[in-house]
């Protein structure tokens, strides 16, 4: 009963770091995205353009 319970543990303490590391990153992002969100439009608009 007590492996269980710690496989059980370790498997949603996997899950949690699993979400906050995905969080983490989804925020570094959307952080970089916003910062430099009409670089990257100027670039891809050129970019079509030129095509």
């Amino acid at each position: 009963m007590k492996q269980w319970d710690r496989e059980q543990t370790n498997r949603y303490g996997l899950l949690l770091v699993t979400c906050i590391v995905a969080l983490v990153l989804a925020l570094i992002i959307m952080g970089i995205i916003s910062s430099q969100g009409p670089f990257f439009d100027q670039e891809w608009s050129l970019g079509m353009e030129t095509i």
